[in-house]
């Protein structure tokens, strides 16, 4: 039987954007509402000695990252976003693996959001 490395997981839910993205007219002359959720693994810190938070894979950078990201340009596809935020995320030596979700919440009427999911994987 092959061991299971341990993981430990870095959750980013629903992280609230107003930017530019779409394809149609109306979407690129204003912002509009997603929400992005980011699933990062990591290599375990279970017996590492933790002191500070280089040590670790900072939320609150990938938020921050993300945020940047969204703001830097207009996307037309929410397919691209969810790419650019895995690469970014995988930039970081200490990510394995990142989920990523792209939801955009006011863009069809009938339903609360639509959008893309994609899980990408370090190549090292």
């Amino acid at each position: 039987m092959l061991e299971e490395k341990d993981v430990d997981r870095i959750a980013i839910h629903d992280l609230k954007l107003e930017m530019s993205i779409g394809i149609y007219d109306f979407e690129k002359s204003k912002r509009q509402p997603v929400l992005v959720t980011i699933v990062l693994d990591v290599a375990s810190n279970k017996n590492k000695e933790i002191k500070d938070i280089g040590d670790l894979v900072s939320y609150e950078d990938i938020v921050r990252q993300v945020q940047d990201l969204s703001g830097s340009r207009h996307y037309d596809f929410v397919e691209v976003f969810a790419e650019e935020i895995a690469d970014l995320c995988l930039k970081n030596t200490k990510v394995n693996a990142c989920y990523a979700k792209v939801l955009k919440t006011e863009i069809l009427k009938d339903c609360n959001a639509v959008g893309v999911e994609i899980r990408r994987t370090n190549k090292n």
